[in-house]
C-alpha cells in the first residue's frame, strides 16, 4: 500500500511530492499545543519572575496533583470526541481485494465536523501536556522516593533494584601528574522495593524515582570491578546505604545539579565509600539483564571498541570511540596539546565543535544517509529504499544505536525525526513538509516519555538546530541570493578579515558589545557597497538607453567608432565595448537591449554573486551549506549558547565549515571499520586497519583544527539573557523568516488596484457578482494588514519587555558567595557600581573564579567591575581573582601591599619579608607557602597585562561614595592602619583589609581574616564599628570574634564564610580542627545576634542581602530552595 501510493505520487510529481493535507496540519497543531502545555506547566512549576519581582512562586501547579484523576478522565473523554470528529463521514467504495486502492491525495476531514475538530484537539493537547508534566513532578505519593530520604549517615536504607543505565566511570585530574585518573563510578538504580528500617522493617514496593549511586574502589575491588563495567547494566543489586537529596545550586547563576537530576528522574543519591560494619554497601543479587536488545548493543559496543583500539593508536582511538559509540569518558582522558592549556573537551567547546562529541542529530543523520545510500544500491526505486531504510532503523538501528549512545534526548529526537521524515517522504509528501511535520511529532514523543527535559540544554539545542535549519535556511538563501556585485564582495571580505582581527586584536572581542560594533561597521560597509552597486547599475541603464536612442536617431551605426560619440560613453567604456563587440562578432545595429546591457557590465567585482545566475558564483552545495551555518548560528548558537553556557563560540561558524565535512567522513568510516573488524574474523582486522589509517589522519586534522580555532578566536563570558530577552530575540527572528509575507500584507500592493476596479465596475453598474468578489478580496487584504500589524506590535512589545527585564531594581545588593573555605563577596550599589571582594580558592582541578564567581557575575548582568579588593594575599582569598581579571573588565585593584613595593618580578624572599608573617617564615619550604607566592606573582602579571590600576588599600581609603534618592552610600577601609601590626603570630591576618559599608540606616562590616590583634586595634582606634550585618572574622576561628570586638560592633546579623578546609589545601586533621572551632564560634554568636548565616554549601549556601537604605531583606539559596520569604529587618 505504501509502495503503491508512493509510486503513484512519484509518477505524478517525481521531484517535489505533494504538500501537507488538513490532517497533517491538525497533527502539527496537536503536537505544538501539547508542547505549549508542557511549557506552561514548566513555567508555573519553576516560577515566573520579572526583574526582582516574583510573579508566580516556584512549585506552583496549573492542575493540583490531587485533581489528576479527574484530569485523566477529561482527557479520555476529549480523546474519544476528537477521534469521533476526526473520522470521515463517507466510507470509501468497496474495491475487489486483488486491486489495491491508490488514493491521489490523503482523505480530508468532512466540512460538517471540521468546526468541532480543532477546538477539541487544542483543548486535548493543552490539557494532556499540563497533566503529564504535573504527574511527572508530583512527589506526594507515599511510595515516592523522596519519602525515604535519610536525615544523616546513620539512617541507612535497604534498596533492591536494577542498574537502569550503563555505569559511568568518573575521572579526576591527578594534582601531581596532571593526568586524568579513575575516581569512581556512577550507577543509576531503579528501585523495586525499599526497607525503611533495616534489618527487620517491612519492604515498600512500587517505588517512584531513581537513585544515583556513587561508588569508589574502596567498597571492595571485586564488587567495584563488576559494577563499573558496561556489562553491569541490568544487574539486580541490593544497597545498604543512606539516601540523600542532592543539594540545590549554592550560588545564583551556577549549575543546578539537583534540577538536572530531577529532570532525569533521579530524586536521591547514595554515596558508597567504605564497607558497612553489619552489611556490604552493595551486593549483586542477580547478573541477568532482562533487556536482550540492550545486551546485544553493549556487546557490539565492546567488540567495536576493541577493533578501534587495535587499528588506531591512542588518543585518536578514544576520539573515534567518543564520536561513534558515545564514550565521552575516553575524550575526557585525552591529552592536551603542548601549545594550549585546554583539554580536548574544552578546546571543542571553545571552537564551537562540542556537538561532535555529544552524539546527536548530526551523527544520526550521517548514519541514516549511509544506510540510505546502501539501500539505494540494493533497490532502484527510491520508495523501496526509503521503506527498507525505515525498517532497518526502527527494528535495528533505533534500538541498537540508542543503547550504544545512552538514549540521549538528541539521539532519540534525531531517530524519530529521520524515521518519520523517511516514512512521509516514501508516502509522497515533500521533503520540506516531512521535516516540518516530523519535528513536532518527535518533540511530542520525547516529552510524552519525560516532559522534564523540555528545559534541558540537550533537548533545546537539538530541536533549536533542526528548527533553524528548517525555518531559517530558505529565507537566508533568498536574501543572500539578492546580494550581487559589490555587496557580496564586501560580505566575503568581512568574513575573511574577521579571523585576522580576532587573532591580532584578541582583547577587542572580549565583550559582546564590541562584536556588535563590528557588526554595525560591517552593515555600514554593506550599505555603502550597495549604493555604489546601484549607482553602477543605473549608469549601465543610462548607457544602454543612450546607445539605443542614438541608434534610432542616426538610423544605425556606420562603424564601431561612432560609439565614442554616444553621450555617457567615456574612453574607457568605449575601449571595453569595442573589444567585446569585435571578439564576440556582434552587430551593433541589431543587438538587443539585453545584449547591450551585458556588454556594458562592469568587471568581476560588479558581477560576483553568492547565488547562482552569475558568471561568478559559489557552488550550490557550498552556498546551501553557508546558508545552513548562518541559520544555525542565528537560531541556536548565539541565543542558546549564551543562555545555557554564558559564552559565544565565535569560532563556530568558521571551524564547522571544515569540521562537519570531516566528521561526516570519520563517522561512516569508523562504523564500517568497526563492523568489518567485528564480523569478518581475520580479513576484517586488516580492512579495518586500512580504513582507520585514513581516519587517523582525519582525526588528527580535526583535533588540530579545534586547537587552532581556540588560538584565533576568543571564548569570552557574556551576560546571560533573560527569558524575556530570548522571547524578544526569537520574535525578531520570526519577522526575519516571514519578512516577505509580512511586508506584502502590510503594504498590500494590490489594494489600490482592487479599489480602482471596484469603483470602475460600480460606475458601470454592471457585474454585481464580480464586485462582491472584489470586495471580499479587499476585506481579506485589510484583515491580513491588521493581523500583520498586530504581529509587528507584539514583536515590538516583546522586545521592549525583554529590554526592561535586564534592568535591576536600584537597591544595594550584597552577595556573600558560597565558595568553600574562602571569601568572595559581590556588592552592587544603587547607581550600578560593581565591587568584588576576594575570589576564593584555586587548585589544579578547581578554579572558583571560573566555576563559581564568573557565572554569578554574568547572571547578574555584570561585565565590568569597578573595583576588585584583595583583603588578604592568601590562597583562599586570591586564587579565583586571576580568571576574573582575565575575563572581565576591571577598573581598579586594591590590596594591602600596593604597587610601590611589589611587581611581577618580586623574589620569594622579598615576598616573605613584605608579608612579615611568622607562619610563612617558619614554613617557607612548604608547598602551600610557595604556591601562595606563585599565585600572587601570577595575579600581578595579569594586572599588568590587562592594564588594571593597582592601588594600596589602607585606613581611610574610600572605595565608593555616592548619593541616591536622598540617601548617602559610603564604602571605606578601616584596616590596616600605619604602622602595620608586626607582633602577631599571623601578621598577614592581623593586617587584613577591613571595610565598612554605610547606606542610609543600614551598615555592613567586612572583616576578612582579621585576627584578635587586629580586632583589638580596631576597638582601641575609636572608630565607629557598629554594624547591622557582620562578616564573622577568620572563617569562624576560635581566636577571633573577641568579646570587646563584638560589643563594639553589636551586630544584628552575622554571616560566616565557611566550607570544608580539606578542599582549600588543608590536611584532614587541620580541617577537622577548623570545623570544631567554627561550631564553637557559631554557638557564641547565636546567643548574641538575631540571625546567623553559614554560607557552607551544606548549610545556608550563598546569602543575599538587599537594602533600600531603611530596611534590608535577607535570604539564602537554601531558603530560596524551600520557597521561604526573605527576612525583613529595619536599620538602626
Amino acid at each position: 500500500m505504501v509502495q503503491a501510493y508512493g509510486a503513484k505520487v512519484a509518477e505524478e510529481k517525481p521531484a517535489a511530492g505533494r504538500g501537507m493535507g488538513l490532517r497533517e496540519r491538525e497533527i502539527i497543531l496537536f503536537c505544538w499545543i501539547f508542547i505549549l502545555g508542557v511549557a506552561l506547566a514548566t513555567a508555573f512549576f519553576q516560577g515566573v519572575s520579572f526583574r526582582d519581582w516574583q510573579i508566580i512562586p516556584s512549585e506552583s501547579f496549573l492542575i493540583l496533583p490531587r485533581y489528576l484523576p479527574i484530569a485523566w478522565v477529561i482527557i479520555a473523554i476529549l480523546a474519544g470526541l476528537t477521534a469521533f470528529f476526526f473520522y470521515r463521514e463517507k466510507s470509501p467504495e468497496a474495491v475487489p481485494p486483488e486491486v489495491l486502492p491508490i488514493p491521489e491525495k490523503p482523505p480530508e476531514l468532512s466540512p460538517a465536523r471540521m468546526k468541532w475538530t480543532t477546538p477539541s484537539l487544542v483543548i486535548l493537547a493543552l490539557l494532556l501536556g499540563i497533566t503529564i508534566y504535573t504527574n511527572k513532578v508530583d512527589t506526594s505519593s507515599p511510595n515516592h522516593l523522596t519519602r525515604f530520604l535519610s536525615k544523616d549517615w546513620g539512617e541507612k536504607r535497604v534498596v533492591i533494584g536494577k542498574i537502569w543505565k550503563e555505569p559511568e566511570v568518573r575521572y579526576h585530574t591527578d594534582p601531581e601528574t596532571g593526568e586524568m585518573v579513575e575516581k569512581g563510578t556512577n550507577l543509576v538504580i531503579r528501585p523495586s522495593k525499599i526497607q525503611r528500617e533495616p534489618p527487620d522493617g517491612p519492604f515498600v514496593e512500587k517505588i517512584k524515582g531513581d537513585i544515583l549511586v556513587t561508588t569508589t574502589p574502596m567498597i571492595g575491588w571485586d564488587v567495584y570491578k563488576k559494577i563499573s563495567s558496561s556489562e553491569a547494566l541490568g544487574y539486580t543489586v541490593k544497597l545498604h546505604a543512606p539516601l540523600f537529596a542532592e543539594q540545590p545550586s549554592n550560588n545564583p547563576g551556577t549549575f543546578d545539579y539537583k534540577r538536572y537530576l530531577r529532570n532525569s528522574g533521579i530524586y536521591a543519591k547514595s554515596p558508597l565509600t567504605f564497607p558497612s560494619r553489619w552489611a556490604p554497601p552493595i551486593e549483586i543479587l542477580k547478573e541477568t539483564r532482562g533487556r536482550l536488545w540492550v545486551e546485544a548493543a553493549l556487546g557490539i559496543k565492546k567488540r567495536m571498541l576493541a577493533v578501534f583500539k587495535k587499528t588506531m593508536p591512542y588518543p585518536e582511538s578514544a576520539f573515534l570511540g567518543g564520536v561513534t559509540l558515545g564514550l565521552r569518558h575516553g575524550l575526557i582522558k585525552l591529552y592536551r596539546y603542548p601549545w594550549s592549556p585546554l583539554s580536548v573537551e574544552d578546546a571543542f567547546r571553545h571552537a564551537g565543535t562540542i556537538h561532535v562529541i555529544a552524539v546527536s542529530g548530526l551523527h544520526v543523520t550521517v548514519i541514516a544517509g549511509m544506510l540510505f545510500g546502501i539501500s539505494l544500491l540494493l533497490f532502484k526505486s527510491r520508495e523501496k529504499a526509503a521503506a527498507f531504510t525505515l525498517f532497518f532503523m526502527i527494528f535495528f538501528a533505533l534500538m541498537i544505536f540508542t543503547a550504544l549512545t545512552g538514549a540521549r534526548p538528541s539521539t532519540m529526537r534525531a531517530f524519530i525525526m529521520v524515521s518519520i521524515a523517511l516514512l512521509l517522504w516514501a508516502m509522497g509528501i515533500g521533503l520540506r513538509y516531512s521535516l516540518l511535520l516530523s519535528i513536532p511529532i518527535a518533540g511530542t514523543a520525547i516529552l510524552l516519555l519525560n516532559p522534564l527535559v523540555l528545559t534541558e540544554a540537550s533537548f533545546t539545542l537539538s530541536f533549536g538546530a533542526v528548527l533553524s535549519l528548517g525555518l531559517i535556511t530558505n529565507p537566508t538563501m533568498r536574501y543572500l541570493k539578492k546580494l550581487k556585485g559589490l555587496p557580496s564582495v564586501a560580505l566575503l571580505i568581512i568574513a575573511l578579515i574577521f579571523p585576522l582581527i580576532s587573532y591580532f586584536q584578541r582583547e577587542a572581542f572580549k565583550e559582546l558589545s564590541t562584536m556588535g560594533q563590528f557588526i554595525i561597521f560591517a552593515f555600514l560597509l554593506l550599505v555603502v557597497s550597495y549604493i555604489i552597486q546601484r549607482r553602477h547599475r543605473l549608469g549601465r541603464f543610462r548607457k544602454v538607453t543612450n546607445i539605443v536612442l542614438y541608434r534610432e536617431k542616426q538610423g544605425g551605426f556606420k562603424s564601431i567608432e561612432e560609439l565614442a560619440q554616444v553621450p555617457g560613453i567615456d574612453r574607457g567604456t568605449f575601449s571595453r565595448l569595442k573589444g567585446k563587440i569585435e571578439k564576440a562578432g556582434i552587430n551593433i545595429n541589431t543587438a538587443s537591449g539585453y545584449v547591450l546591457g551585458n556588454l556594458t557590465r562592469g568587471g568581476p567585482l560588479f558581477r560576483f554573486g553568492l547565488g547562482d545566475g552569475n558568471p561568478f558564483f559559489l557552488a550550490k552545495w557550498f552556498f546551501a551549506f553557508l546558508a545552513a551555518q548562518v541559520a544555525i548560528n542565528l537560531g541556536m548558537m548565539l541565543p542558546l549558547s549564551l543562555y545555557y553556557f554564558k559564552h559565544v563560540p565565535y569560532a563556530g561558524p568558521y571551524s564547522n565549515f571544515i569540521a562537519i565535512p570531516i566528521i561526516t567522513t570519520i563517522i561512516p568510516l569508523g562504523i564500517m571499520a568497526g563492523i568489518l573488524g567485528m564480523v569478518i574474523p581475520w580479513l576484517g582486522q586488516y580492512l579495518a586497519l586500512l580504513m582507520n589509517a585514513g581516519n587517523w589522519l582525519l582525526v588528527k586534522l580535526f583535533l588540530w583544527l579545534s586547537y587552532t580555532a581556540t588560538n584565533i578566536f576568543r571564548y569570552p563570558f557574556e551576560k546571560t539573557p533573560t527569558v524575556y530577552q530570548l522571547a524578544g530575540y526569537f520574535s525578531l527572528l520570526l519577522v526575519y523568516i516571514y519578512f516577505d509575507d509580512l511586508h506584502k500584507k502590510l503594504t498590500c500592493p494590490n489594494l489600490k488596484s482592487i479599489e480602482k476596479e471596484i469603483k470602475k465596475k460600480e460606475a458601470q453598474a454592471e457585474f454585481p457578482e464580480e464586485i462582491e468578489k472584489l470586495k471580499e478580496e479587499k476585506k481579506a487584504l485589510v484583515r491580513g494588514r491588521i493581523r500583520a500589524g498586530i504581529i509587528v506590535a507584539l514583536v515590538a512589545l516583546l522586545f521592549f519587555i525583554g529590554s526592561l527585564s535586564a534592568r535591576r531594581k536600584p537597591l544595594l545588593k550584597v552577595l556573600y558567595l558560597s565558595v568553600g573555605y574562602g571569601d568572595s563577596i559581590l556588592i552592587q550599589t544603587p547607581k550600578g557600581k560593581n565591587i568584588l571582594i576576594d575570589g576564593g580558592y584555586r587548585s589544579p582541578t578547581w578554579d572558583t573564579g571560573e566555576k563559581t564567581i564568573a557565572p554569578v557575575l554574568v547572571k547578574e548582568g555584570i561585565k565590568r567591575l569597578d573595583t576588585v579588593v584583595l583583603t588578604n594575599p592568601s590562597l583562599e582569598h586570591m586564587g579565583g581573582l586571576i580568571s576574573i581579571i582575565k575575563n572581565f573588565e576591571v577598573d581598579q585593584f586594591i590590596d594591602s601591599l600596593g604597587p610601590d613595593r611589589v611587581s611581577p618580578d618580586i623574589s620569594y624572599d622579598e615576598f616573605l619579608a613584605l608579608l612579615n608573617d611568622k607562619y610563612f617564615w617558619e614554613n617557607r619550604d612548604k608547598e602551600s607557602v610557595q604556591e601562595t607566592y606563585e599565585t600572587y606573582r601570577e595575579l600581578l602579571k595579569v594586572l599588568k597585562e590587562r592594564m588594571v590600576t593597582h592601588k594600596k588599600g589602607s585606613y581611610g581609603t574610600i572605595i565608593a561614595k555616592e548619593r541616591f534618592r536622598g540617601k548617602d552610600l559610603e564604602f571605606y577601609i578601616l584596616n590596616p592602619m600605619e604602622p602595620k601590626i608586626d607582633y602577631a603570630y599571623s601578621n598577614l591576618s592581623a593586617n587584613s583589609i577591613v571595610m565598612r559599608l554605610i547606606y542610609g540606616n543600614n551598615t555592613f562590616l567586612f572583616t576578612s581574616n582579621l585576627g584578635p590583634e587586629g580586632e583589638a586595634r580596631l576597638v582601641a582606634s575609636g572608630n565607629v564599628l557598629r554594624s547591622d550585618i557582620l562578616q564573622i572574622p577568620a572563617h569562624g576561628s576560635i581566636n577571633s570574634s573577641t568579646p570587646n570586638f563584638l560589643r563594639a560592633v553589636n551586630p544584628r546579623v552575622a554571616v560566616l564564610s565557611y566550607g570544608n578546609a580539606k578542599y582549600a589545601g588543608r590536611d584532614k586533621m587541620t580541617a577537622r580542627q577548623l570545623k570544631k572551632e567554627m561550631q564553637e564560634t557559631l554557638a557564641k554568636y547565636r546567643g548574641e545576634v538575631q540571625k546567623v548565616y553559614n554560607n557552607d554549601k551544606y548549610e545556608d549556601m550563598a546569602v543575599i542581602i538587599t537594602s533600600d537604605g531603611r530596611r534590608y531583606w535577607m535570604e539564602s539559596m537554601r531558603s530560596r530552595s524551600k520557597h521561604e520569604r526573605p527576612l525583613l529587618m529595619k536599620g538602626r
